[in-house]
């Protein structure tokens, strides 16, 4: 629920303005269960068709505004996430193209697949109905306060399972978290080996390495197919249990309210909208239970996002010679890669003047790409310096 409040706190005026579109949609939905009570209390008991109109009509009037209002809300809830699906899309490329490129190759395939995905996962977690969904929370009291006035006892029973599917909500993400987590890490080595055998079909084929990257497939597919049954049995189950839990309360409504029309202390108009009443209460807290799993993947996504805030990137500016005349120096220059027990190369030092040439020669991970890479500012080294014509080159602007 972070990630809601940040939004919400993003845009004040907007919110304030979903808030008091919220208030009159759930006020105009009260108009329904006022009407089937006042027909049933009145209009059956008098019989005056004049009255039946006049409550019809205000019914259908609110029915409409209602409508109105809920389209507005959605629009409302749209600019209001439009701004922070927009900028996380493109903070996210953005991170992914301005990396250094040492950060950038110690990266997992999971996070490049978070940062070019992610963000279409949390946009599809709070698109505006799901956003509308959340913010009729809280509004969803003024139904059980509605339904306090007919019936206290009522309302209890309301209170009782709307906790209940509060809590069901609240156990499914946690258990949606460690599959749904294990999942998207899943998802992430599936697409490694699909890239791979779209983008090396030559390497494959020349290193015979088909027969191992099937059964590699096969053996990935099975454990992620075995986790998506999970995460969907889970969430499958949430949504069972939230419509049953529905069902119980209208029961439980009817019953109770059954004892207490014959007791007179309710009316059958009164019972009956208050079975409307609870449900309509009910729905926000049953529609929070089948988000469960939106909502679990878009935490899961923002959690793995959240390191990358802090990856170095390439800087944006830096200081620009009038000209650069192609001198080269290196000073005391080493490098070690990270967890490496010892450096790659260290104390190398020379200088070559402009129009110099050197040749560097070694075997196979011996240095000499990762030289290259020091020397055009792709990567920094553990100690020492390079300079381009006398200027340390993490102070020049890259460009």
């Amino acid at each position: 629920m972070a990630e809601l409040f940040r939004r919400l706190g993003a845009r004040p005026g907007l919110t304030a303005e979903l808030v008091v579109a919220t208030v009159f949609v759930t006020l105009l939905a009260l108009a329904t269960p006022l009407f089937v009570i006042q027909v049933l209390n009145r209009y059956l008991a008098h019989g005056v068709d004049a009255t039946l109109a006049t409550l019809t009509a205000g019914a259908v009037l609110a029915v409409i505004l209602e409508y109105g209002f809920r389209e507005v809300r959605l629009r409302l809830a749209a600019a209001l996430s439009a701004g922070p699906d927009a900028a996380l899309s493109n903070w996210a490329f953005a991170t992914l193209t301005r990396m250094r490129s040492q950060a950038l190759s110690g990266l997992s395939a999971r996070r490049r697949q978070d940062l070019m995905q992610g963000p279409d996962l949390v946009q599809t977690a709070y698109a505006p109905s799901n956003l509308t969904v959340l913010l009729d929370l809280p509004f969803a009291l003024l139904f059980v306060g509605a339904l306090y006035l007919l019936s206290p006892v009522l309302a209890g029973i309301a209170l009782v399972f709307i906790a209940a599917n509060l809590i069901m909500a609240l156990v499914g993400l946690r258990l949606l978290k460690a599959p749904t987590k294990a999942l998207s890490a899943a998802n992430a080595g599936q697409a490694v080996m699909g890239g791979t055998a779209i983008h090396g079909g030559d390497t494959i084929r020349a290193f015979n390495a088909g027969p191992f990257l099937r059964r590699a497939w096969r053996q990935h597919r099975l454990r992620t197919d075995g986790l998506r049954r999970r995460v969907t049995a889970n969430n499958g189950r949430l949504q069972s249990l939230a419509g049953a839990s529905g069902n119980l309360m209208t029961i439980a409504t009817i019953a109770v309210g059954a004892m207490l029309v014959v007791s007179g202390h309710l009316t059958v108009g009164a019972m009956i909208g208050a079975n409307i009443l609870s449900r309509r209460a009910l729905v926000p807290f049953s529609g929070l239970a089948r988000m469960a799993m939106p909502l679990a993947r878009a935490r899961e996504v923002l959690s793995s996002l959240e390191p990358l805030t802090r990856v170095a990137l390439e800087p944006a500016g830096g200081t620009t010679l009038p000209a650069y005349g192609g001198g080269l120096e290196l000073r005391d220059l080493a490098f070690a890669w990270r967890g490496a027990r010892t450096p790659l190369f260290e104390g190398l030092s020379l200088t070559l003047a402009p129009g110099e040439s050197l040749v560097v020669t070694g075997g196979n991970g011996s240095g000499k790409t990762t030289l290259a890479r020091l020397l055009v500012g792709l990567m920094e080294p553990s100690r020492g310096q390079v300079l381009a014509d006398g200027v340390d080159l993490r102070q020049l602007a890259p460009a």
